[in-house]
């Protein structure tokens, strides 16, 4: 039987930034007082810089490896399964704007480790202008970050804003809020030009899909030690069925993304659809694991002395950039039916 959804070239480069960030930035790293903890994830955005993952998909023109966005999903996929900062998100996303823009030199910066940018959630208008209210998260001493809806992808300078540092609900993520917001982006792409959006959207995915396989290893490691009655918590059906359901949904949701990211590396019609629809099984599938995860470790779930709960507060943080679970199926539902 042929496996269209393997592919071994591309699995090997996975498997070499997996190794790498297991080696240097395990998720135990959160284990650390804040206070002590590198704000940002500062060093692994430069050691991925330096092992030239910032730029797997933009074009050599402008300083990356253009080998396309099926091994970045797959990438994207390890950065989530070790809760790497959306910084990374924020940082790709600029080079592909700045490439896509015509700023090779920007790029350049972005996709050598020299630049950070952040994400933001704000609702932006034609041409990119942002007006109302926006939340920003990671950002660094550029002080820049992307925003992007379907209609297109910019980057932004948000020292024009008058922002203020708060405590959100994912305490190891730095985030600003600025109110009643109008600022015009310092790049701007529409996507009938070239379709970030869906890029994002995708990353997006994989980076959740990721989260969620590293809490269904979680709790299905705790399940084979923790024991109750004489033996393994695991061998009772409430919980063997937890892990079923969560591996199968996580399944399903990786199939969807792996197959939206094929679909737009050939030029599909049906891109956009298995995009967005990964998206939403994504986030659906990771939320749903995060929770399981603290479930079956028991009262120790609820503690900081086991990270179940960074992945339940990272992904209602993503699931939201981008756009809401709701906003998304609008988008999905508004898409021209595809024979």
């Amino acid at each position: 039987m042929i496996d269209l959804l393997t592919i071994a070239d591309e699995q090997e480069i996975a498997d070499t930034i997996a190794r790498k960030l297991a080696e240097t930035y395990p998720v135990s790293r959160f284990r650390v007082p804040a206070h002590d903890r590198p704000t940002a994830d500062d060093t692994v955005l430069s050691t991925l810089a330096e092992m030239g993952t910032l730029g797997l998909g933009v074009p050599e023109t402008a300083g990356g490896l253009g080998l396309g966005c099926a091994i970045e999903a797959l990438a994207f996929r390890e950065y989530g399964r070790f809760l790497v900062s959306p910084a990374i998100l924020g940082t790709i996303m600029a080079a592909r704007i700045a490439a896509a823009a015509g700023d090779e030199t920007r790029a350049g910066d972005l996709v050598s480790g020299r630049t950070r940018v952040g994400v933001g959630i704000a609702a932006i208008g034609e041409g990119g202008r942002l007006d109302g209210d926006v939340q920003l998260f990671e950002l660094g001493p550029e002080r820049l970050f992307v925003l992007w809806n379907e209609a297109g992808a910019g980057l932004y300078n948000i020292d024009a804003l008058a922002c203020r540092v708060v405590k959100g609900l994912d305490e190891t993520l730095t985030m600003e809020v600025a109110a009643n917001s109008k600022l015009d982006p310092l790049l701007w792409v529409d996507a009938s030009s070239e379709p970030l959006p869906l890029f994002a959207s995708l990353f997006s995915a994989s980076l959740m899909v990721g989260m969620g396989e590293a809490a269904r290893d979680m709790a299905v490691e705790y399940a084979k030690t923790r024991e109750q009655y004489g033996k393994p918590i695991g061998h009772f059906q409430a919980v063997a069925h937890k892990c079923a359901d969560m591996a199968l949904h996580l399944e399903a949701a990786w199939c969807e993304t792996i197959y939206a990211a094929l679909d737009m590396q050939e030029g599909g019609a049906g891109a956009p659809f298995h995009v967005l629809n990964a998206k939403i099984l994504a986030a659906k599938a990771l939320l749903a694991a995060a929770k399981e995860n603290i479930q079956i470790h028991g009262g120790m779930g609820y503690t900081t002395e086991v990270p179940a709960h960074h992945f339940m507060k990272r992904g209602h943080v993503l699931s939201e950039i981008g756009g809401s679970a709701r906003q998304v199926r609008t988008r999905l539902l508004d898409l021209p039916f595809v024979s």
